[in-house]
């Protein structure tokens, strides 16, 4: 392995590692099956060196459900070029950061053989099933019922509703399908549960389709399928738009941001595990003490920090620290809720529990054109249609960009219960700021489809 590409392994996840292999493989097309196999066996044994990735290996053989999964998901996917491979293994791992060790990962992949393919796929006799309602909702639910847990998923079943439009669910790993192009006008991606069956990668190949029928595609996954914490705030900074600094980080001695900094594991959500650090000796406390408990638990808890991230202090004068939550449909924006509390990490459930918090500037549209035109790019930037975005604005009104969140809940969601009691006329107006989201799913599936 050359000794630049040996270098850049040291800050790269398993997932991004993935990713490299895949653009070495395109790189050479004219690479033999068997000159690829050679490749990532050297790359195993390679990464198999890694102190960190050698502990990992010692829990591997606990997760055998998640290696049958794994497997089951290969042979399903069916004859793949080795580009397609490592991309596949990208996704898998980047959605399964606590149990996805590059060399277990690869070892799967290189016995997956092809009567194993062929044995899980479609028979070739079986007729495809027809899809021809007017908009296709993409899910990994097999059901309405299961589909409408979530709050975002029922205000689109809403939207759909009030359009007359006719639509269907369709779990994208269901068979042979044939899109009928004269009646369907539009396929809507909709991925709460994106790490079931391999739901990203069957729903890319899906979108594949729609694209080659032309048929209009909202919410691309292809575009949004990394919901990773360091791809969120890279494409905000590539888009202009002000979010803190981060780095990957396999131990505390490769950081070279400033402190103090927060650190967490990437694509890790709801605010689990953020601890803030002040210098590299608490880190470094921080780091092992989480690996010892990773390890001693067999891979069942959290695994340790990877991800650095700038810390930006934004609290008022009096020490408050405020946070805002934006929903993001096309164009439009509904400022949903901002929520505040003494403590630096503000998440959603606070916004239920502490006192004083209320909607965002007591309106449901950002503060003005500009503000309005901000949140839209910071929206676009994330690849999705349909966005939360959590940013909070500085003392001198700044506006700084956390994350962009396509799988996000809702009061009355699992998890997201309110409180009781809650003042009545919030919850009248966070109801109302709901509805407004449906609304705008409304315009965009009429602007989409043309009408």
């Amino acid at each position: 392995m050359p000794k630049d590409m040996a270098l850049a392994w040291q800050q790269r996840s398993d997932s991004d590692l993935w990713g490299l292999l895949g653009r070495l493989f395109d790189a050479h097309p004219g690479w033999s099956d068997a000159e690829c196999r050679e490749t990532l066996q050297a790359w195993r044994e390679a990464r198999r060196r890694e102190p960190w990735q050698v502990k990992l290996l010692i829990a591997w053989p606990r997760w055998r459900q998640h290696h049958q999964e794994l497997r089951n998901g290969l042979a399903q996917a069916g004859h793949m070029s080795w580009p397609q491979k490592c991309r596949y293994c990208e996704i898998w791992s980047a959605n399964r950061p606590v149990m996805s060790p590059f060399c277990g990962i690869a070892e799967i992949l290189l016995e997956v053989s092809e009567p194993e393919r062929r044995q899980l796929q479609a028979p070739s006799g079986v007729a495809a099933r027809r899809l021809q309602s007017e908009v296709v909702v993409v899910s990994s639910d097999a059901t309405v019922e299961s589909f409408a847990e979530f709050g975002g998923a029922r205000q689109l079943i809403w939207a759909l509703e009030t359009s007359g439009l006719s639509w269907s669910l369709h779990q994208p790993w269901s068979g042979r399908v044939e899109l009928d192009t004269q009646q369907v006008k539009a396929v809507v991606f909709w991925s709460y549960r994106h790490r079931s069956n391999d739901f990203v990668y069957h729903a890319m190949a899906f979108e594949e389709a729609c694209r080659t029928h032309r048929i209009p595609v909202i919410n691309s996954i292809q575009r949004g399928w990394d919901v990773r914490h360091s791809t969120t705030l890279n494409r905000f900074r590539e888009a202009g738009v002000h979010c803190p600094r981060c780095q990957k980080f396999s131990s505390v001695e490769e950081i070279e941001l400033a402190y103090p900094l927060i650190l967490r594991v990437d694509g890790i959500h709801q605010g689990q595990q953020m601890q803030l650090v002040h210098s590299a000796d608490e880190a470094r406390a921080l780091v092992d003490a989480t690996r010892a408990r990773f390890l001693l638990s067999g891979g069942r808890e959290l695994p340790p920090p990877n991800l650095a991230i700038e810390f930006i202090d934004v609290a008022d004068a009096e020490g408050m620290f405020h946070k805002y939550r934006a929903y993001v449909v096309g164009s439009k924006v509904i400022v949903r809720h901002k929520t505040k509390g003494p403590h630096w990490l503000v998440n959603f459930a606070s916004s239920e529990s502490t006192g004083g918090s209320g909607h965002a500037k007591g309106c449901s549209t950002a503060g003005s054109e500009a503000d309005a035109g901000l949140l839209v790019r910071a929206g676009r930037a994330s690849g999705s249609d349909v966005t939360a975005l959590d940013y909070s604005i500085t003392r001198s009104g700044e506006y700084v960009f956390w994350e962009a969140n396509r799988l996000f809940k809702m009061n009355g969601d699992k998890g997201y219960d309110a409180p009781s009691p809650v003042a009545e006329s919030m919850a009248r107006r966070r109801a109302a700021a709901d509805r407004r989201l449906g609304e705008s799913l409304k315009s965009l599936l009429q602007e989409r489809l043309g009408k």
